[in-house]
């Protein structure tokens, strides 16, 4: 019922401290109301299809960008993340399940995001949009309604660019809202899901699953307060426990594998939207500009990835040049030894060239469209977007790795 965390949230409004404004007459007009929130707590209940129900409480205060989730059902009472000035904190549960130990994760995500600030400004130079606004790591928060899987899933996390501090706003904002009677709300149906959002606020305030007969409630808001003083030590995160490895590894990955995501996809839709407007060709080999902006995204993207098998490969070499330097010691009396030396380092070369082969193409095989749903360009912007990570991989694991080799046990005499 809880999705990973890395993007997210929702609410209503039914307490405040001051003056509760006239509804607003467009999606516009709410996301400049939810811009200008200082703080808030949100409590939500989730329906499950087996007939569960839990409730979602959410802190969040502007200033410090700090929030907290806590999960509370009938079996367990948790916290379920902390974002607290870009860095993200998760609670998670080691193989054993619910059983299992506890683990505090986390990571720096506004630091992880803002490596890809050369991509996003080249976007804004070479490819401009009216729409999109500047480039400032922020946290934003979206909730998931999934009609095939019947589940709600939450994210929350920090993303690149400001559209409105809730997500499902900008979503809504091209949607002709369904016609009914309350002006305190507006209602969004899209395919077998329907949302319910306040007019006043612009949080989410009930969201149904399926059609006609077969609707449910999925999610509603029970609680919420605008505006209101929260402890810092509500926000409080605990230590990264950083004492189980594949733990900590799993959720790295898991933050850089969005970005990475998240980053691309931005690109892909910048151009489709562009294309539509008329405002783009593509030629042979992509529009001009492109090409140096996905090197660019690639080159971070891959960057964790290839340190680790340039330290791993790192390793290999020392043992095999030490090996291959007691050989040597020992053979020094024998007519062919460099002949035989030249043998034996050509074999390891080869064998070297081999390994980073496979590699490269693993990388470049996993890569797949970036979109979710359907864009015209994916099919062509994911052909240049595997040779531009082939020229990558190349350049920062190829190459350096052969010339870390030559140093090593190329070098032995």
């Amino acid at each position: 019922m809880v999705g990973s965390p890395a993007l997210v949230l929702l609410s209503t409004a039914l307490s405040f401290a001051q003056v509760t404004p006239e509804p607003a007459e467009d999606v516009g007009e709410l996301i400049e109301r939810v811009e200008e929130l200082q703080s808030f707590r949100a409590t939500y209940r989730i329906h499950a299809s087996d007939g569960r129900s839990g409730l979602m409480h959410w802190l969040y205060v502007a200033d410090a960008r700090a929030m907290r989730v806590h999960m509370e059902t009938e079996d367990q009472s948790r916290n379920v993340f902390w974002i607290a000035d870009g860095v993200m904190t998760a609670s998670v549960m080691d193989d054993d399940g619910d059983d299992g130990d506890e683990y505090f994760v986390g990571a720096d995500v506004a630091a992880l995001f803002a490596e890809y600030a050369d991509v996003h400004d080249a976007l804004d130079r070479d490819f401009p949009l009216a729409t999109a606004e500047a480039f400032a790591p922020h946290i934003e928060f979206s909730l998931v309604l999934q009609a095939d899987t019947d589940k709600v899933d939450f994210t929350a996390g920090i993303v690149g660019r400001r559209t409105c501090l809730l997500e499902w706003l900008p979503e809504f904002r091209d949607l002709e809202p369904v016609d009914q009677d309350d002006a305190q709300v507006f209602v969004f149906a899209m395919d077998s899901l329907t949302y319910e959002v306040s007019a006043v606020n612009g949080f989410l305030t009930r969201g149904w699953i399926g059609d006609e007969e077969d609707q449910r409630l999925a999610l509603e808001l029970v609680e919420l307060e605008l505006d209101v003083e929260i402890d810092d030590g509500d926000l409080q995160a605990p230590e990264w426990t950083e004492s189980n490895e594949d733990l900590d590894k799993g959720f790295g990955d898991s933050v850089r594998h969005t970005l990475l995501l998240s980053t691309r996809s931005t690109a892909l839709h910048r151009l489709q939207i562009l294309r539509n407007l008329g405002e783009l060709k593509w030629s042979e080999g992509g529009p001009n500009g492109l090409h140096a902006i996905l090197r660019e995204l690639h080159a971070v993207g891959s960057r964790h990835g290839t340190e680790i098998y340039l330290t791993q490969l790192a390793e290999h070499y020392a043992m095999n040049a030490e090996t291959l330097q007691v050989w040597v010691d020992e053979h020094r009396e024998d007519e062919d030894l460099q002949a035989q030396l030249e043998r034996l380092i050509g074999q390891s070369r080869a064998q070297l060239d081999e390994r980073l082969e496979g590699i490269m193409n693993a990388q470049i095989g996993l890569l797949r469209g970036p979109a979710d749903d359907e864009v015209a360009l994916e099919e062509a912007f994911l052909e240049l977007e595997r040779e531009v990570l082939r020229e990558v991989l190349e350049e920062t694991l190829r190459d350096v790795a052969l010339k870390g080799f030559d140093e090593t046990v190329g070098s032995v005499e």
